[in-house]
């Protein structure tokens, strides 16, 4: 999701159809470049988040199986 969020920042014109010039639809404001990147980060960090947290959930479990 950052390497996307990354590619839309830069306006990167391979990224979707969206951003391909059409007749009748031009190419998407600034505005809207900075919202799908924003968006694009801030779904990148919910994803680390909940990587991390099965992560410690799965060394937790672990240990607590050592234990016993």
């Amino acid at each position: 999701m950052f390497l996307l969020g990354i590619c839309i920042s830069n306006n990167y014109e391979y990224v979707g159809e969206w951003y391909k010039p059409e007749k009748g639809r031009g190419s998407p404001t600034p505005e809207q470049i900075t919202e799908a990147a924003k968006n694009c980060f801030i779904t990148g960090g919910i994803y680390i988040v909940f990587t991390v947290l099965a992560a410690l959930c799965v060394c937790y479990q672990n240990k607590k199986a050592k234990r016993t």
